[in-house]
């Protein structure tokens, strides 16, 4: 009975040594990996094992398994290729009589450009649409989608939810056809598509996104446990009977799972949710932000947002979505290496009731300029949109120039967008025109008011504009009489 015993008790130790690795579904085939840097590598294997992670690019990293079964380690990746490349995982046993299991290797890796997209249905929207809410020429743009069989790769991070941290996310990477693309958040895609015409280097999006969340679903405990509106117990939270508007958890098993994966930005689409925030949404975002770099262990990793589109939200002449917009752009004071993109002039007026529009094209080439110039030094390339620097009241005119402005404007006729507020208060639709020798600044007035206190632009929840600079980036709306 002893020596049974004994060959039992061999035979578990031989299975318990030879246990195969096992990767986070992120790191898996044709997933794209950062350019010329130290990307980071992790998994689970049996404890005190030893690690060797082979690159077909020449280079190799070791670590040791630690006692809860965990390892990482980083990895340097060369300039980008569009060659295939290839890692093994080799797992060596601390007892070195046993078998080693078998290597677990991942194939059809490319190395370019990685950027993380985040936020709410706008982000997550895939080409192929929601119901009743299309995507400007998605027939063309998933017919052709082979074209960047090779060159761009996306990995959908699934819905999931918890109340702690936990440490794998799913979703795999999969590549650019016909099939898959429909499937594809289409302002992330189209992101990738000019980043990639441009750099001729592959790319590869995450897609971290949940249709409806609230800006608090991306943070972690204890930022939320300072906001004395929320209530993050497990009861406070279940309190909230739609899922997508439950604070922290997307956070636990979404964004946290992956913050080991080494990118090199982030896009965020959010706020339509959040509107009830008002200017508070600035300092949330801001320690969002601040958050996520330091979650991935890099304070310079650029934020680049897309301002919420004009939408009725209940009231079309109402202002709430408006003073969110402005708490946005108020987040590029806050935090560096954060700017934004326009949207007021890429709605169509029979939008005004699809808080999903269209047009993703342009919102993801606007997007990827800001990357180009800020990031790529494209300095060419012109991102950062006008903005309101000053402005002075003059006889019956409300004069303002604007930053990103200096070679003047897009149009002086037909000019849409403008509102002149007479002394009680009321709203007059205005027309704009030149300052002369001054390139950047408009005279704004309206006939009948005399006495103007202040100027607005698309200052309302849905109100479009269609005044831009000379490089068509539309001029970020504004009030005079905050």
């Amino acid at each position: 009975m002893k020596k049974y015993i004994i060959a039992a008790c061999m035979l578990l130790a031989v299975c318990a040594a030879s246990a195969t690795i096992h990767l986070p579904e992120i790191l898996s085939d044709h997933m794209v990996l950062q350019q010329q840097t130290a990307v980071k590598l992790w998994g689970t294997a049996q404890a005190g094992n030893t690690i060797d992670v082979i690159a077909s690019w020449g280079k190799q990293a070791t670590t040791l398994v630690d006692e809860k079964g965990k390892w990482e380690l980083t990895i340097e990746t060369p300039a980008a290729t569009y060659t295939p490349q290839s890692l093994t995982f080799i797992e060596t046993p601390k007892k070195r009589e046993y078998y080693a299991p078998d290597p677990v290797r991942l194939s059809d890796i490319l190395i370019g450009e990685v950027w993380l997209g985040s936020g709410q249905s706008n982000m997550e929207m895939p080409l192929m649409g929601f119901w009743q809410c299309p995507i400007q020429n998605a027939q063309e743009v998933i017919a052709t989608a082979s074209e960047h069989k090779g060159h761009i790769r996306y990995c959908t991070i699934e819905r999931r939810t918890s109340f702690k941290p936990v440490d794998e996310a799913y979703g795999q990477w999969k590549e650019c056809d016909v099939f898959n693309a429909p499937f594809f958040g289409a302002t992330a895609y189209f992101f990738a598509e000019m980043l990639e015409r441009v750099l001729q280097v592959p790319v590869g999006i995450i897609n971290c996104s949940w249709g409806g969340t609230r800006v608090e679903a991306w943070m972690p405990r204890e930022i939320l446990s300072t906001y004395k509106d929320l209530d993050i117990s497990e009861e406070g939270i279940m309190s909230i009977e739609t899922e997508w508007m439950r604070p922290l958890l997307m956070y636990n098993a979404m964004l946290y799972p992956i913050h080991n994966y080494t990118i090199k930005g982030f896009l965020w689409y959010q706020g339509c949710s959040s509107i009830d925030l008002g200017a508070e949404y600035a300092y949330r975002q801001a320690a969002m932000v601040s958050h996520w770099r330091e979650l991935w262990g890099n304070n310079d990793l650029p934020f680049y947002f897309v301002e919420i589109a004009p939408f009725r939200h209940g009231d079309a002449d109402a202002t709430w979505a408006a003073v969110l917009r402005e708490a946005q752009w108020a987040t590029t004071n806050l935090i560096p290496h954060c700017a934004g993109v326009g949207t007021n002039d890429l709605v169509k007026s029979y939008e005004i009731d699809n808080v999903h529009p269209a047009n993703k094209q342009d919102i993801g080439k606007r997007l990827a300029y800001l990357a180009l110039n800020h990031d790529y030094h494209f300095t060419s390339i012109k991102s950062d949109a006008p903005q309101l620097s000053r402005y002075e009241i003059v006889g019956n005119e409300v004069r303002c120039w604007f930053t990103n402005a200096e070679d003047g404007f897009s149009r002086w006729a037909e000019v849409e967008g403008f509102e002149i507020i007479d002394e009680k208060g009321n709203a007059h639709k205005a027309t704009i025109r030149p300052v002369k020798d001054e390139a950047n600044a408009v005279a704004v007035y309206a006939e009948g008011v005399e006495h103007p206190q202040a100027a607005r632009y698309c200052f309302r929840n849905f109100l479009l504009g269609n005044l831009a600079n000379m490089r068509n980036i539309p001029i970020v709306p504004f009030r005079t009489d905050k």
